[in-house]
């Protein structure tokens, strides 16, 4: 209440102060007004130049990365065309050496200087003096040769001398290494000779750079003066090179046909030999004294159905499917193929006249020069169901062969047949054959209760007699007539000794291998080497009945087989 008092005193006051006061009010009023107005203008200018102030850093902002971006892409196409001049640069320096380069190639040496009138007239006899050097040097490079290649024959002559010497006196057993060679058939043996050494060198330790091939020429620098180069001397140094390289490959070949040489002189000294032929169609010759493989000859197609070797020479000659080849036995290589109508199934050599009788699987019979490879003559249908057997006396000309139920007996002039037997349905497999007593042992295969596979017949009266034992087919049989023993193998897994004289079984052998597929007999021991269907070799004793060695190699049955024994 008592404030209320004062504020009406106060008022009452003021208007007690007349037209003066109320005026100063009203002016107070105005100016405070005015003061207000002034400070809102104010107030506003201030935001806006805050305003400008942001816009204007902005913008700044926006122009300083313009800049930044300008710079960046202008530097970026001054090192590009930077780069692009390097290297249109280093392109112009390669165009220009390229093209010098080629320039000194194909350009022939320039000339030289025209020299004093005295260096002229000494020219010719310099060019002489070169001339003679050269002929010097020509000289001494062919009495080289010549030398080297005497000092060669007189070395290959005292080795030859020597290796007689050595064979004339008594020589102890070689020992060859076990190792197994597979040669190709109808290809000759081509020693292979390294001519580059590893690391690219050539023979004589140096590099082809070193020799000066397949090298550039070298770039002159500023101010050089091209050297001139003679062309004659250049080509000769790489004659040089190349005899060098040449006259190497001569001593390597050589050195390598000496040591063939010598390997082959090594593996002849063997004693006892043996040839085997197999179904997986490769031929094996055996070195029987050490029991080892000597030679793996590829080059049938099929079995390998006959054999027939000439043991002094090492010549072989086999009948198979695809038909009769010619071998060299101490290289491996095939000398001769001749065919065979439906293949080759029988074979007998006559190696003396170079002549071979063939039975094919069409039942024709051929005698044929194993030097031309030409048919002599020939008979077809000798046996309608294939030749698989023959025996032959070269002197009388006269053949004996067997194939289906008959044997015959040809004259080999005029293929007249002397005689035909018939007796054995079971189909002939095997003979043996007595050409002075006129006896032959034949062996065929087991028909009915009683077979009739193993028969003795006497060709002068026709009368046969019964070897009785056998209780399959008789494949193989081998014959000592002078003391009458033979040995008969077969498909009854057995090995049997027969008496000839009285027709009777002496001993009987029991093969754990199976059936016999090939056998050869070396009576002077009585040892028996026979082939077996699981691909190997076994040599008997027919005497203790135990086997002595066996010798594997083959993939499928060993089906031929000729044993040279001592």
């Amino acid at each position: 209440m008592a404030a209320e008092d004062d504020d009406d005193r106060k008022r009452k006051a003021e208007d007690a102060g007349g037209p003066s006061a109320k005026k100063d009010k009203k002016d107070k009023d105005k100016k405070d007004k005015k003061d207000k107005k002034d400070k809102k203008e104010k107030d506003k200018e201030k935001d806006k130049d805050d305003e400008i102030d942001m816009e204007d850093l902005f913008d700044d902002l926006e122009e300083k990365e313009e800049v930044k971006e300008d710079t960046k892409d202008k530097k970026d196409k001054k090192d590009k065309k930077d780069k692009d001049k390097e290297k249109d640069k280093d392109k112009d320096k390669k165009d220009k050496k390229d093209k010098k380069e080629k320039a000194e190639i194909s350009e022939p040496p320039p000339a030289p200087t025209p020299a004093p009138a005295e260096a002229q007239a000494k020219a010719p006899e310099k060019e002489k003096e070169k001339e003679t050097e050269k002929d010097k040097e020509k000289s001494k490079d062919k009495d080289k040769k010549d030398k080297d290649k005497k000092d060669k024959k007189d070395k290959k002559d005292k080795k030859e001398k020597k290796e007689g010497d050595s064979a004339a006196a008594p020589t102890l057993p070689v020992e060859e290494p076990d190792v197994e060679m597979t040669l190709s058939a109808d290809a000759p043996v081509v020693s292979v000779v390294t001519a580059i050494e590893p690391g690219g060198r050539t023979p004589g330790g140096r590099t082809p750079a070193d020799a000066g091939l397949g090298t550039n020429t070298p770039m002159l620098k500023e101010g050089e003066v091209a050297p001139v180069v003679d062309p004659e001397d250049e080509k000769e140094k790489l004659f040089a090179d190349f005899t060098m390289f040449e006259e190497f490959m001569a001593d390597e070949v050589e050195n390598k046909e000496e040591q063939e040489v010598d390997v082959e002189t090594v593996a002849l000294r063997a004693n006892a030999w043996a040839v085997s032929g197999g179904q997986d169609g490769t031929i094996r010759l055996w070195n029987l004294d050490d029991f080892s493989s000597a030679k793996v000859i590829e080059g049938h197609v099929g079995t390998i159905a006959a054999l027939e070797v000439e043991w002094k020479e090492m010549s072989g000659l086999s009948g198979a499917p695809d038909g009769c080849k010619l071998w060299d036995l101490k290289r491996g290589t095939c000398q001769r193929t001749i065919e065979a109508e439906q293949g080759c199934t029988a074979l007998a050599a006559h190696w003396a006249e170079n002549q071979a009788l063939i039975g094919c699987g069409d039942g024709s019979l051929k005698v044929v020069d194993l030097i031309t490879g030409h048919t002599q003559s020939s008979l077809p249908s000798a046996h309608p169901g294939g030749v698989w057997t023959l025996e032959v006396d070269w002197k009388r000309k006269q053949a004996l062969s067997g194939g289906d139920a008959y044997f015959k007996v040809w004259d080999l002039d005029d293929w007249t047949c002397l005689r035909k037997v018939d007796g054995h349905p079971g189909g002939i497999m095997s003979l043996a054959v007595d050409w002075n007593l006129q006896r032959v042992l034949v062996g065929a295969g087991a028909v009915g209760a009683h077979p009739r596979n193993l028969r003795l017949w006497d060709l002068d009266s026709g009368k046969p007699q019964q070897l009785s034992g056998c209780k399959d087919a008789v494949a193989h049989l081998k014959a000592n007539w002078g003391e009458d023993l033979a040995v008969s193998g077969g498909w009854d897994s057995q090995i049997r000794l027969w008496s000839l004289e009285k027709c009777l079984c002496t001993r009987t052998y029991q093969c754990d291998f199976g059936r016999v597929r090939a056998m050869d007999v070396d009576f002077a021991n009585m040892r028996a080497l026979c082939g077996s269907s699981g691909g190997v070799l076994h040599l008997l004793d027919l005497k203790t009945e135990k086997s002595l060695h066996v010798l594997e190699g083959h993939v499928g049955a060993v089906t031929a087989v000729k044993a040279k024994f001592s």
